[in-house]
């Protein structure tokens, strides 16, 4: 049965795709019935879905595009993809966003729901948090407060996954970056509230709270360090304060940040890389 149910959806698109047919689409969605079985899709499953959302938006047709979002919603979870093809939700949320403006809340709204599945999906976990980051930013007020974003179980799902990654590291601006996306997707008061729930140990989540807006590089900084620090041999991530630094014949300077207690360099394990973050000496110095 559940062999089925994926073929005729998959032929379902097909012909939304190749005839602008979408009226079977919508009958199906409207099925309220639980399948909790797995539905494998053939390996153009997901590029159609890509083509088929794409056009419709670019064609300003918004009622067929949340009729692809809804399949995502509603089915999402229970389709398993093969390697090939993907979806460009990224793409995706560059169309939509424009459409929002024009008081598109519907539209708005699928594409979280749909965002919101899609978070145990390989295909988008990766940049999920930036993603997300932008859609809460960039979400009209109103569907904010409808959907109530932090206290929902996929967020807050999400949220304890990013944390988790960032004790994994493996490179230090990955790092950086999903402390940035922890801390903007909660102010500083539900920041404090989250910490120990996303953070274990209690010495962590302390260290974590205490991270100050204004003062984000360096109080990150000190924060990865403490926790790479704490992974001994065992870390991917290995900072050291360094005395100078030269490219070529250019000498590097510690960033000018008078919160800067040292001019750190990051042996990244995981990215087979060496970065650090510098400014360039001034002419007439």
């Amino acid at each position: 049965m559940a062999h089925s149910k994926v073929i005729q959806v998959e032929k379902l698109l097909d012909e939304a795709l190749k005839h602008n047919n979408f009226q079977a689409l919508e009958h199906l969605l409207q099925d309220e019935s639980k399948d909790q079985t797995s539905l494998k899709c053939s390996k153009h499953f997901m590029t159609k879905m890509d083509k088929l959302f794409c056009r419709e938006i670019e064609l300003g047709n918004v009622d067929n595009a949340c009729l692809v979002l809804m399949l995502l919603h509603k089915l999402g979870e229970m389709l398993v993809f093969p390697g090939g093809g993907g979806l460009s939700m990224v793409q995706w949320f560059e169309k939509s966003r424009k459409l929002w403006a024009k008081q598109e809340l519907k539209l708005a709204e699928d594409f979280f729901d749909a965002l919101m599945v899609c978070i145990n999906l390989i295909f988008i976990r990766n940049y999920l948090p930036t993603l997300f980051m932008d859609v809460v930013k960039k979400m009209p007020t109103e569907l904010k407060n409808k959907k109530k974003l932090l206290s929902s179980q996929e967020a807050t799902s999400m949220m304890m996954g990013v944390a988790s990654q960032v004790l994994k590291g493996g490179d230090y601006d990955l790092q950086v970056s999903l402390m940035e996306a922890l801390c903007r997707m909660a102010s500083s008061a539900q920041r404090i509230q989250l910490a120990d729930s996303w953070f274990s140990m209690n010495f962590i989540s302390s260290a974590f709270k205490k991270i100050k807006d204004s003062e984000f590089e360096t109080d990150c900084r000190k924060f990865l360090n403490m926790v790479n620090g704490m992974q001994g041999d065992g870390r991917s991530v290995y900072s050291y304060p360094c005395l100078e630094a030269f490219l070529d014949n250019h000498q590097l300077l510690m960033p000018q940040d008078e919160n800067l207690e040292a001019f750190w360099v990051d042996f990244n394990l995981g990215t087979q890389s060496i970065s650090f973050y510098f400014s360039f000496l001034k002419e007439g110095q």
